[in-house]
């Protein structure tokens, strides 16, 4: 049967491998808390090194990048983690600190990581179309019960999906379902609607050509091909 997973790792026997486990029985997902606050003030604390070593399972992060120096070390730390998730597909929902929280800089500030990971492309673009409706403004991943700040700091416009697509793939020669496509790009802050969207604006500027398998006239469905020149 299908299992979704609702993991917090930190300061839990909830490990890496363990994870990996989960994630290695058919149609799993996992979606990890990841609480950086608190992993963040613990890094270099030596009372906490058993806690994190039981996190990810042995000792090796102590020689990571994110340990040596400060520099980009909530994104180094972030990358580190989710390399050692064996899943095909991952996508991090950002949480900052509220008003609430009343935390000196708190809008720009990370609490936590929702992190969705998955072996079905499915699964991960309908997660983005879940955490993208969540987000403080329309079309982020970033959510602080705030109005200003965001990471994300507007909404992705289809002109710029449009501009990666022409820059990837025309000239490629490629033919690629409408899926694929989705697929191949699922780290882009765009979901399904943008992509529908800009395929349409491409074909009526002669860019590409759709051939239309599943979906009639205009429509852009999930076995319908994109060719691109």
């Amino acid at each position: 049967m299908p299992t979704f997973f609702f993991v917090d790792p930190y300061g839990h026997p909830i490990s890496i491998p363990i994870i990996n486990h989960i994630l290695s029985r058919h149609r799993s997902e996992v979606l990890i808390n990841l609480m950086w606050f608190s992993l963040n003030m613990h890094l270099d604390n030596p009372k906490e090194t058993e806690a994190i070593d039981k996190l990810f399972g042995d000792d090796r992060w102590k020689k990571q990048p994110f340990m040596l120096t400060r520099q980009n070390r909530e994104k180094s730390f972030l990358e580190y983690f989710c390399s050692l998730i064996k899943a095909q597909f991952h996508k991090e929902f950002r949480v900052r600190f509220s008003p609430e929280d009343k935390v000196k800089s708190g809008h720009s500030r990370t609490k936590y990581y929702l992190i969705h990971f998955s072996n079905h492309s499915k699964a991960v673009l309908l997660m983005k179309q879940v955490m993208w409706s969540l987000g403080d403004e329309e079309g982020t991943f970033d959510y602080s019960a705030s109005p200003q700040g965001v990471l994300i700091s507007r909404t992705p416009r289809v002109e710029e999906l449009v501009e990666y697509l022409q820059k990837t793939y025309i000239g490629s020669g490629r033919k690629i379902t409408f899926l694929q496509l989705q697929e191949e790009t699922y780290q882009l802050p765009f979901i399904e609607k943008h992509y529908r969207q800009g395929i349409k604006q491409m074909e009526v500027d002669d860019k590409i050509t759709v051939k239309r398998i599943e979906s009639k006239k205009t429509g852009i469905k999930e076995g319908d091909i994109i060719i691109f020149p």
